[in-house]
Formats: C-alpha cells, sequence, structure tokens
C-alpha cells in the first residue's frame, strides 16, 4: 500500500448509472471537459458545492425531461507534493502559462486554430509529446484550482468587508472561493459512501 502524503476528503455529485462503476469497482467517471481542468473525474472540497450541484443535476434532469437517480458521494484523494497541479498556487500557473507557449507555437506552424480555454491548455499539456511537457506532467494525476462565484449578496459583502477591514491592507476574506479537483488517474481516488440520494418525482 503506497504512503502518501496528503489524503483529503472530497465530494461529487452525478446520475447513479454515471456512477455505478465508481461505487462498484471504484473507477473512475471521466468527463471529457474543455473548460474547466480537462479530462478528469472532477470533485468538490466542500459539501456545499456537493449540494450545489445536486440542485443542478435534477434541475436539468427536470428541464430535459430526461429519466434517472442523482447521487451524492463522498470520496479521499490521496497524492504526494509532485502529483498535483495545483493552480491555486501562482507559481505553477505560471509554469503552465509557460508550457503553453509550446504548443502555440506548434500549433502556429501547423496553422491549427484553438481557443485555448484553460481545460484545452491543460488537456494538450497532458497529451503533448515534447519532452520538456511531459517530464513536467510525467507524474501528475491531480490538477486543484479555486474558483469565485460573483453572487455575493449586498448584505453578506458588508459583513466580510468588515472583518477583512481588520487584517492587513493587501488581504482580504472570501467565503465564495470554491476549490476544485481533477483526478486523471485511477490510484489517487478512493470511493468511501453514497452519502446523498434524490429520486425522481
Amino acid at each position: 500500500m503506497i504512503d502518501y502524503d496528503n489524503v483529503i476528503t472530497v465530494y461529487h455529485c452525478n446520475y447513479e448509472d454515471k456512477l455505478t462503476n465508481f461505487i462498484l469497482h471504484n473507477r473512475i467517471c471521466i468527463s471529457k471537459d474543455k473548460q474547466y481542468l480537462g479530462d478528469g473525474m472532477y470533485f468538490w472540497k466542500s459539501k456545499r458545492d456537493l449540494e450545489f450541484w445536486k440542485i443542478e443535476k435534477i434541475r436539468k434532469r427536470k428541464k430535459n425531461k430526461q429519466h434517472g437517480v442523482v447521487l451524492g458521494v463522498k470520496a479521499k484523494i490521496s497524492y504526494n507534493e509532485n502529483q498535483i497541479l495545483d493552480l491555486t498556487d501562482n507559481e505553477q500557473f505560471k509554469k503552465l502559462e509557460k508550457l503553453k507557449e509550446i504548443f502555440i507555437r506548434a500549433d502556429k506552424n501547423e496553422k491549427v486554430q484553438i481557443t485555448y480555454n484553460l481545460g484545452e491548455v491543460i488537456n494538450r499539456v497532458f497529451n503533448f509529446q515534447d519532452s520538456k511537457v511531459k517530464e513536467f506532467v510525467s507524474a501528475i494525476s491531480i490538477v486543484k484550482l479555486g474558483v469565485r462565484y460573483d453572487d455575493i449578496n449586498k448584505k453578506k459583502e458588508e459583513i466580510i468587508g468588515y472583518y477583512s477591514g481588520k487584517l492587513s491592507k493587501n488581504q482580504k476574506i472570501s467565503v465564495d472561493t470554491r476549490i476544485m479537483y481533477c483526478v486523471k488517474k485511477q490510484d489517487n481516488v478512493q470511493f468511501c459512501d453514497v452519502i446523498c440520494k434524490e429520486e425522481e418525482s
């Protein structure tokens, strides 16, 4: 058994049919993504985000007149420091941008047009054959990102503003930053439990 430096609890929400293999056999269900963190299975650090996505999945199910039970699951992500691309760290984000420049030059030579969303950049980095790029991503199996939602109401801003004023002038409290993880390799995640189940009404 591998002894990892870090083990954290995370949450995922999806339709039951998509989670069956994860629940029964611990096989990750890969989302093909070009917007966020590229291909992989997505998890959230906070249970509040599980609730948000549960409501969103139910809303889409009703809107599209689909069928399917919505499940929320708890899992454990385990990793060593060299296995995570932490995009909450500005220095690691800069490294990703430098790697992007390598395949941008290649695309220009081949006259390839790409919009370069973050998810597309990460997918390209993980699949690019350049030796420098391959060396950087060879050990990475998890990508981490912080996302801030622009839905803070005025009252909440006033409360946060009061306490932020008590900190150093270059610091600000935020309760609306969500931490997401994209797991790209099987060995770094372990299913724990189904913690909510939303049957069709």
